[in-house]
């Protein structure tokens, strides 16, 4: 939505990234969404207008602030730990968010004094298993059972025609018309 705004006003001659770069000078006016809005705008020079955000009073700001900087490549992975005890849950989602593809890092929280950070980053090691590997020392991933191969015989060979369950009473050929068309009785418990 703000992709089709920013692309309207842009056509009027409206200078999007100004109003934005206004927006985030001024702490006590800032909004979330004008943190993520100029960080969209893609210039990496913004990510200095962006990092005092990091320790905005407003969690929604610190969340938004974070990612911006995440998008224009300006918070490096190391930086994103701190955030993982930040007071406010969606500043550390964030910051486990954007560190789930680092289980050197992850595994580093599993000891963090907040039960909340500590199932989240046991659930991202477990997602990411294939990275896990080695990284998790505690929670080692399970070796995987070795498959059993086919039998050659059994792939060449087709089915019996003769097996196929059926959900109605056989039809004869003899049996004259209508033969086919009822339904079978089905077996009623005795009472």
């Amino acid at each position: 939505m703000r992709a089709t705004a920013c692309r309207e006003l842009r056509a009027e001659g409206y200078d999007i990234r100004a109003h934005h770069r206004a927006l985030c000078a001024d702490p006590a006016t800032v909004v979330p969404a004008a943190v993520l809005g100029l960080a969209e705008q893609g210039h990496a020079e913004d990510a200095a207008l962006l990092r005092p955000l990091l320790r905005h009073p407003h969690a929604g700001v610190r969340a938004r602030a974070l990612s911006a900087l995440r998008m224009l490549g300006a918070l490096p992975d190391d930086a994103l730990v701190p955030f993982a005890d930040d007071p406010d849950p969606g500043v550390r989602g964030s910051a486990l968010g954007a560190l789930r593809g680092t289980p050197r890092l992850l595994r580093n929280l599993l000891d963090s004094p907040r039960e909340d950070v500590r199932a989240r980053v046991e659930l991202l090691l477990e997602r990411n298993r294939s990275r896990r590997r080695g990284a998790c020392r505690c929670c080692p991933s399970p070796p995987s059972a070795p498959r059993r191969p086919r039998p050659v015989g059994l792939l060449a060979e087709p089915p019996h025609e003769s097996w196929k369950p059926a959900m109605t009473r056989p039809v004869h050929r003899d049996a004259g018309p209508g033969a086919g068309d009822s339904l079978p009785l089905w077996p009623r418990p005795a009472r």
